[in-house]
């Protein structure tokens, strides 16, 4: 019950109330919120968002599944660095088939983050080369929500420090579990079981 009550009460939590979704992204990879002038970068999304990692996450998932709901069949299978999701079959007595779900992938993310920005910017500009950044404005007082404009070249050229020591490091399995499984377990769960 107290669960419950820690879930309906999250629409009130001011940390969700501003996050976007670049700001939740860039969470995911330095493991803070952003503060103005920092930078989230596609190289960023690509490398937490890349087939391996995603291979763990789903894999993990995937596993407790089976030890949990072992007489289920799991809704969710990750082959080639390609995640499918199990659907419904259209008739009785017929196998349901499976489809790849790209939402996942990198590229998909950082479109949705240049999606949600365009929009928040009233602009129409897809930003989606390799490469491309942008950078945090702070909290907006209009809405409570991280602000986010395109990375202009001088911020571009701005050396990635934190980022480059988080990847030199490497990621345990210690690190992925801490640090990136809280948040990713409520992408896993949207997949699964729908928005």
């Amino acid at each position: 019950m107290r669960a419950l009550r820690a879930y309906r009460s999250a629409h009130l939590d001011p940390h969700l109330k501003r996050s976007t979704l670049a700001s939740i992204e860039f969470e995911f990879v330095f493991g803070r919120e952003p503060t103005v002038g920092d930078i989230l970068r596609f190289a960023n999304v690509a490398t937490l968002h890349a087939p391996q990692a995603n291979a763990y996450y789903f894999g993990e998932f995937i596993a407790a599944w089976h030890r949990q709901l072992s007489h289920l069949e799991c809704p969710l299978k990750f082959e080639d660095g390609a995640l499918f999701k199990r659907l419904m079959p259209e008739r009785r007595m017929q196998q349901g088939r499976w489809e790849q779900d790209h939402s996942i992938e990198y590229q998909e993310k950082w479109w949705g983050i240049e999606c949600e920005m365009n929009r928040r910017l009233g602009v129409s500009t897809r930003h989606g080369v390799a490469g491309l950044a942008l950078t945090f404005l702070g909290v907006s007082a209009a809405d409570g929500k991280h602000e986010c404009r395109p990375a202009t070249e001088l911020e571009l050229k701005t050396h990635e420090t934190e980022f480059e020591q988080l990847c030199k490091v490497g990621f345990t399995h210690e690190q992925m579990t801490a640090k990136h499984w809280g948040l990713k377990k409520h992408e896993i769960l949207i997949t699964v079981f729908g928005q």
